[in-house]
């Protein structure tokens, strides 16, 4: 019986281990890389092992193995002080593929929670920059390889300056430096400290309004916001070559009411060599962007006269308690908001992204708003409908909060046509104001 058991659980393992194996073979690299790389020690960034266990690599980690674990100034300087030093793996590996995070953005830098991954790790990302150059790239996936002598850096950090929450913050003009960041502390009221202490404290975000007229939001976590939180140049798609330029930024946070309204920020310049192009020379661009957009427009409601939104009553539903006092349109209970129609020509393989301000009255919304994406044939028939609850997305009630849905529709049906709304099936009003609609091909 002895013998039977060890047998059993012998097989058990190798079935688990064959198993696994072929659940990860997809994160093999090319046979030529496995050779450049040797025996060679090797660490993966941001997070995902398997690359390790796929590849036999000679995995030699650093203290945090996890960015997103590195949550506060100790544990960031712990990794930081590690890639400078002479236990540093000979080769670094960047996944892109575990960055991508469609609902709050189209980069391939975010992380989780709705985080940018170089915000997770403030210093350590200064230490990887310094000691580390490209190497090769394929499937995602960027290597890099340890330099023999750092390139150095210097920081020039500016006056302290007092702002506010909730208010739209200029960005200053980066002219000779190589990048931008903002330091950030919060100020803390007693009775935050008590909730923080005993339950758990409040989300803060940052939106930022970029060079391409879009706004990007992320959570930001207030221990690594001190640190620096990353501006430009921002590597919003660092492996397509698309880099942006923050214009402004503003923080939020949940439950303001508990909260002090006020935050001292630093602007810090960072320059390696003065070179401009040291940040999106590090990540190495290897595919041109084609711009695929179809449509992208932006409704303010200021102009009753747009005609790309229907379905709604302008006279009825248009108020003054828009963003910065423009106009606004008001969702009722049991409401659709109004809608966007559009006739595409029989495309098959569609990338949707919408945004939208939203101010609700009441807090009855949470799992009653939804974001809806309907598409249809050239019969008017139904090919998918694909709705999002954006009630988590919301900070705080009484108060604008930008909120956002993504969708990849990729299917041999044509689509004929697209029908994107909000529909509102609390028993609240909300007001919804400055509503876009960006559609592109996916080729």
């Amino acid at each position: 019986m002895t013998k039977n058991y060890i047998e059993a659980v012998h097989n058990n393992f190798r079935k688990s281990k064959e198993e696994s194996l072929n659940n990860i073979k997809y994160r093999k690299v090319s046979s030529a890389l496995l050779t450049k790389i040797g025996n060679s020690t090797v660490d993966i960034y941001p997070w995902d092992y398997s690359i390790i266990a796929a590849n036999n690599f000679n995995w030699h980690p650093r203290p945090v193995i996890q960015s997103y674990a590195a949550y506060t100034s100790w544990l960031d300087n712990q990794n930081s002080e590690y890639f400078t030093s002479k236990n540093a793996p000979e080769f670094l590996i960047w996944d892109f593929t575990k960055g991508i995070n469609p609902i709050i953005d189209e980069s391939n830098l975010s992380s989780i929670d709705d985080r940018f991954l170089l915000n997770d790790e403030p210093n350590t990302f200064l230490s990887i920059l310094s000691n580390y150059e490209f190497f090769s790239s394929e499937n995602n996936l960027n290597i890099y390889k340890k330099r023999k002598s750092a390139v150095n850096y210097k920081l020039k950090i500016e006056p302290v300056v007092n702002r506010k929450m909730n208010e739209w913050i200029q960005i200053p003009t980066l002219t000779n430096h190589s990048a931008l960041r903002v330091k950030v502390k919060f100020k803390t009221s007693l009775l935050q400290v008590l909730k923080k202490t005993f339950y758990k404290d409040e989300q803060y975000w940052i939106y930022l309004t970029l060079s391409d007229q879009s706004i990007q939001k992320y959570r930001v976590v207030p221990k690594n916001a001190v640190d620096g939180i990353w501006l430009n140049p921002l590597p919003f798609q660092p492996i397509k070559s698309k880099t942006l330029t923050v214009l402004k930024m503003m923080f939020k946070a949940s439950n303001q009411l508990i909260l002090k309204d006020d935050l001292d920020i630093q602007f810090e310049n960072i320059d390696f060599y003065h070179s401009k192009n040291y940040i999106p020379d590090f990540f190495q661009p290897t595919i041109s962007i084609i711009d695929t957009t179809l449509f992208n427009h932006l409704v303010t409601f200021d102009e009753p006269t747009d005609t790309l939104c229907i379905s709604w009553d302008k006279q009825k539903c248009l108020n003054s308690k828009g963003l910065n006092k423009s106009k606004s349109v008001v969702l009722a209970p049991e409401a659709f908001s109004p809608t966007f129609e559009i006739k595409l020509n029989a495309v098959k393989n569609i990338e949707i992204k919408s945004m939208c301000w939203i101010n609700p009255t009441g807090s009855d919304f949470f799992n009653k708003l939804n974001y809806v994406f309907a598409l249809e044939d050239d019969k008017g028939n139904a090919i998918e409908w694909n709705s999002l609850n954006i009630g988590n997305q919301v900070l705080n009630v009484n108060d604008w909060n930008l909120c956002s849905h993504y969708f990849k529709y990729l299917c041999n049906q044509k689509v004929k046509k697209l029908k994107v709304f909000l529909w509102n099936t609390s028993s609240d009003s909300i007001y919804l104001d400055d509503y876009s609609l960006k559609v592109k091909i996916i080729n």
